[in-house]
């Protein structure tokens, strides 16, 4: 089981009633913030809290467990945080030592240059003696200039690397904080022009309505209809608990009609039927949450453009798996601007392939969505029609992104509309929702092994060559060395294949970048079904034993 969310419009009558429940919602938990914080226990809170704001235990819970959750994410967030500034450091240092090596070598060119100089005149058109620029003055200027650049971003390496260690510093040692509000527009008060305020008063009023927008009310397994104070019923009205602070106004419940989800609503139905279900006791059993399995439905009611939306989390009953390795596998390959695939049968041999382009770059978040979003159904149903599983690469480019400043415009622009972990999820999802199984594969050498054994043998391009390749080792299929390449590295059977592919990359790093001049260099059978070795334009026949599909599996 899998739990999902779904969305809603709640009627515009309603919304008093969810500003006043937002406000008091925030006030409680801002105050439950600041309180754990200075170390206070729970238990005591919960008593002092209930006769304080004139709430039931459960609604309390909610807010608890909204505080707690904040406090849990926040943490991970600054280790987060404190491990990527370690690693942007670390490679601050590593370029500052590239540009004094740098520095130091061009010390000693200039040294050079000042011993071995030695000036000449000539006369002028006035009979003049006048210096003659030489060339190795000319070269001099040269070397100045270059050293004055090289100086710049030695200082501005420096000044880098220090404002990171300070920013790490403080991370460390200062307490945690939670923004009620966005931190964004806690900074907008400090340029109200700018931010299109006339005046503190209106971004203040902005600021309480926006730390007051939403407000939990949390679910459980053993309450009636999944919840105990907000209760969803099959004719589609939801009945709402409302807290003792606000009966005078708003009496003890708040019932809200025509609530319909347009989309999972026979999700919503199958929870409220589970729910239905009499269930009998047996004496002595304790209660539990899950041993009946009925589901949880937790409500978040939200304010968003003025409008409040009511989002339901329930927990869908994902289909079976209906996908057998034995009848091969589907590898995805997910690159800058397209997205890959390749099919293959048990035996590995391929069996279908495509590539759907994916631009990403420079568009909006919902657009990047979108666009990811049918990419995936594409992918599914390919592989639900084949009745094989998806393969996916485990990829995680932090530790790449804490070098972005090193790297340059171009690769660190392509990295960051790099959205890998957002396209992973959507893939998981469409799979558990099309009972597909999901296999996620190590990734090393899947592009090098592509290009050198299936580019030119499959009529593939290189990332769907890189799927393929990802199909194959999702059933166990070893990839071998093929002999065209064997003849350049030596191979020791003892070692993991792996290590030889490595020694492959290195030695071959120029070459798999120009590809034309690595399958030049390959080994090809002639029109006769002679199988040679072109090297530079020379022709040689092969040794015997040599098979003409340059594949070994």
């Amino acid at each position: 089981m899998s739990t999902v969310t779904l969305q809603t419009r709640l009627p515009e009558d309603v919304a008093p009633f969810c500003a006043a429940m937002g406000q008091l919602y925030g006030s409680v938990t801002h105050a439950l913030f600041v309180a754990l914080q200075r170390g206070k226990v729970l238990t005591d809170l919960k008593r002092e809290y209930q006769a304080r704001f004139r709430i039931n235990a459960r609604q309390f819970n909610a807010m608890a467990t909204e505080v707690q959750g904040m406090i849990r994410s926040a943490q991970e967030c600054r280790a987060v945080q404190i491990e990527q500034l370690s690693g942007r450091i670390a490679s601050a240092e590593k370029g500052l030592r590239a540009w004094e090596r740098q520095a130091a070598k061009l010390t000693r060119e200039r040294a050079a240059l000042r011993t071995a100089r030695v000036t000449k005149y000539r006369a002028n058109k006035h009979g003049q003696r006048q210096p003659c620029l030489r060339a190795d003055e000319t070269l001099a200027a040269v070397v100045r200039a270059e050293a004055n650049k090289i100086d710049f971003n030695l200082h501005q390496q420096r000044r880098r690397l220090e404002t990171l260690r300070l920013r790490l510093a403080h991370l460390e040692q200062s307490p945690l904080s939670v923004a009620f509000g966005r931190k964004k527009l806690w900074h907008a008060q400090f340029t109200l022009e700018e931010n299109g305020y006339a005046d503190h008063r209106t971004w203040l009023a902005e600021w309480q309505e926006r730390r007051s927008s939403q407000f939990f009310l949390l679910g459980s397994g053993d309450e009636t209809v999944g919840c105990q104070v907000c209760q969803l019923r099959p004719e589609g009205t939801l009945r709402v608990r409302v807290p003792d602070a606000l009966a005078n106004e708003y009496r003890q419940y708040v019932e809200i009609p025509g609530i319909r989800f347009a989309y999972g609503q026979e999700i919503v139905d199958a929870a409220l039927a589970l729910h239905a279900q009499p269930r009998a006791r047996v004496a002595g059993e304790k209660r539990d949450t899950h041993a009946h399995g009925k589901p949880a439905l937790s409500y978040r009611f939200l304010r968003k453009d003025g409008v409040w939306y009511v989002h339901l989390s329930p927990e869908r009953v994902d289909p079976p798996i209906i996908s057998r390795r034995v009848r091969g596998a589907l590898g995805v390959g997910l690159n800058a601007d397209t997205v890959a695939w390749a099919a293959c049968d048990g035996e590995g041999n391929l069996a279908r392939h495509g590539l759907i382009r994916t631009p990403v770059r420079d568009r909006s978040e919902q657009r990047i969505a979108a666009t990811y979003g049918d990419a995936c159904v594409r992918i599914v149903a390919a592989a639900q029609a084949l009745g094989v599983p998806v393969v996916c690469e485990k990829l995680d480019f932090s530790k790449r992104k804490q070098e972005l400043h090193e790297r340059g415009r171009r690769y660190s622009r392509m990295l960051s509309s790099f959205a890998y972990s957002r396209f992973a999820g959507m893939l998981a999802s469409a799979c558990a929702r099309s009972g597909v199984e999901l296999v996620r594969v190590k990734p090393p050498y899947s592009r090098v092994i592509g290009l050198v054994k299936f580019l030119n043998i499959s009529g593939l391009e290189s990332g769907g060559a890189a799927a393929l390749v990802l199909a194959r080792r999702a059933l166990g299929l070893s990839e071998r060395l093929p002999d065209c390449v064997t003849l350049r590295v030596p191979v020791d059977s003892g070692r993991h294949m792996w290590c030889h592919w490595a020694r492959f990359k290195r030695e071959h790093t120029a070459e798999l970048r120009t590809r034309h001049v690595f399958f030049r260099s390959k080994r090809r059978p002639n029109r006769a079904g002679e199988v040679t070795l072109d090297v530079g334009g020379l022709a040689a026949p092969a040794g015997p034993g040599y098979q003409a599909s340059g594949v070994a599996v």
